[in-house]
């Protein structure tokens, strides 16, 4: 009877121990799912990543060819013409020297350079590119201290504190020491303990949060605010026929001794309708499989005077898009070729 009752007991001691070695078991399978999970899931993401990044470098590559073989017309850029040698272009060859290829016609082969967009397809990837002149974007350099203030109040900034910023923006690329009204010069970052002003126009649009109070602006890396201003020296006002829906929006706020104290030469360049040699392209990739995208800005200029370096190129932005962004639609897009010139049929 002694034997039995303990047999019992232990019994009764193996089979909760069983259960926890069972459930310990399990844990550590779903643990160690989970975490395959999330390394195949990162390994994804980063060969998306390297797929996006290959297209947005054939992209860039596919819209500045196509930029720098192209002829400036009226609003925008013309592919009449087709694709020519970038030297015979340089070099003044005449057009019946050229080769002669299929070319589309009519008012499709246009670029315009107000944020006109084609599209490009392959294989798994698609992507959009969208052509503006710099001239219709606010320059932080150049651009009137009111229009710069205007767009800041877009983006949130109260109007007392847009003027102040705008000042000290101004303040900080001027050549002289004077300090502006509600502006900032030397004496104003030494005594905060930051670098001092360069007293010269911002290298890249990056650099402009080096400037006292807008380090403490969180959407100056948003794509959306990034796509409207550049580094490049325009005009104090944009060239409004390039400007984009919402710096259009901003023209009321220039005061009109802008405009009445522009030489001759700014007048004329703010009312020509040929962009100029410089261009901003917004490149956008999509992966078809993972949905994920991907969004490049970049600066292209014409340099025909320097034979051997064509043009220039600054980088303004290249980074992810959320991943609940909407994957790169070509509806409603121009859809062409890669590394051709004919569009698709």
């Amino acid at each position: 009877m002694m034997w039995s009752a303990r047999r019992s007991g232990e019994q009764g001691f193996v089979l909760p121990s069983v259960l926890a070695y069972i459930t310990i078991a399990m844990l550590l399978i779903l643990v160690g799912a989970q975490a395959l999970e999330r390394a195949r899931d990162a390994s994804l993401a980063l060969r998306s990543d390297r797929i996006l990044i290959n297209a947005l470098d054939d992209l860039e590559a596919e819209a500045t060819y196509r930029y720098l073989v192209s002829a400036p017309v009226r609003y925008g850029i013309s592919r009449t013409q087709g694709p020519q040698d970038v030297m015979a272009i340089l070099l003044g060859t005449s057009e019946a020297e050229q080769k002669q290829e299929d070319v589309p016609q009519g008012a499709d082969a246009l670029w315009r350079a107000d944020g006109g967009t084609i599209g490009f397809e392959r294989p798994g990837i698609v992507g959009t590119v969208e052509y503006r002149d710099v001239g219709g974007l606010v320059s932080l350099n150049s651009a009137d201290p009111a229009l710069i203030a205007g767009l800041l109040e877009m983006f949130g900034v109260s109007s007392d504190d847009a003027v102040g910023l705008a000042a000290r923006l101004r303040d900080y690329t001027d050549e002289d020491v004077l300090r502006r009204p509600r502006g900032a010069e030397r004496a104003d970052y030494r005594l905060r303990q930051r670098p001092i002003p360069t007293d010269s126009p911002l290298r890249s649009v990056a650099e402009v949060s080096r400037v006292m109070g807008w380090e403490d602006l969180d959407f100056l890396a948003n794509p959306a605010f990034l796509e409207h201003v550049t580094a490049s020296l325009t005009n104090p006002t944009p060239r409004w026929v390039f400007a984009s829906p919402s710096v259009l929006k901003l023209r009321e706020k220039v005061p009109q001794t802008v405009t009445t104290n522009l030489d001759p030469l700014m007048l004329a360049s703010e009312s020509s309708v040929v962009p100029a040699g410089r261009a901003r392209f917004l490149i956008r990739a999509s992966d078809t499989q993972t949905g994920r995208s991907r969004l490049r800005i970049v600066e292209i200029e014409r340099t025909p005077a320097a034979a051997a370096m064509p043009w220039t190129r600054a980088l303004v932005l290249d980074t992810p898009l959320p991943e609940d962004t909407r994957p790169v639609s070509l509806e409603g897009v121009e859809k062409v070729n890669f590394l051709q010139g004919t569009t698709d049929e």
